[in-house]
């Protein structure tokens, strides 16, 4: 599985998208401790219901519809602790947070943002009743779907979709999506 090779419709619209040819070898990254946590977490252990029989909900873990605003607040600080020192003080500019409605297109919305200049981004449709659901349901098809790729950088390129149309499209370093998993599995008793 060494090299992306551009054989279908999604592969080549993710490389034409950012013009690049990534070497991905998931054979290689499989061996990686921090990609099998993410992969274990994100994939298997994914905390909305009824994904996956080894599901450890967010309820488990503390949360609930009452403090999902609090938890997403807590994700996106750790994503802004996470991005690189030199553009975590241009936080505002460099992350785009986008829930979108079912009419509206990803590739649109990211296009008019101009990806490059994103540290990080998360666009995607709402899936089920809240977005921190539809955020982690989006996450887990992109890995379960192969629908991936690591860069140089640690940045998880991970995208989804539904009839050959993006239903999201997701950049977050490596570091953002462990802290993620650790914010999560603390739960909200320490706050």
């Amino acid at each position: 599985m060494g090299k992306h090779v551009n054989t279908n419709l999604r592969e080549t619209k993710l490389v034409r998208i950012n013009e690049k040819q990534y070497i991905f070898d998931i054979d290689k990254e499989l061996k990686r401790h921090n990609f099998q946590k993410i992969l274990s977490f994100y994939l298997f252990k994914i905390p909305v219901k009824d994904v996956s029989s080894l599901s450890i909900e967010f309820s488990d873990y503390g949360w609930n519809k009452y403090n999902y605003r609090k938890l997403l607040t807590l994700m996106k600080e750790s994503l802004i602790a996470t991005l690189p020192k030199s553009k975590s003080k241009l936080t505002k500019d460099n992350i785009l947070f986008y829930p979108l409605k079912s009419s509206e297109d990803v590739e649109m919305v990211l296009n008019s943002v101009k990806e490059e200049n994103s540290s990080a981004y998360i666009i995607f449709k709402l899936t089920s009743t809240s977005k921190l659901e539809s955020i982690f349901r989006h996450i887990r098809n992109s890995f379960a779907h192969g629908n991936f790729y690591i860069d140089s950088k640690r940045n998880y390129h991970l995208e989804d979709y539904y009839h050959d149309k993006y239903t999201s499209k997701i950049l977050l370093n490596e570091k953002t999506l462990l802290a993620w998993i650790d914010v999560i599995t603390k739960g909200p008793k320490d706050l």
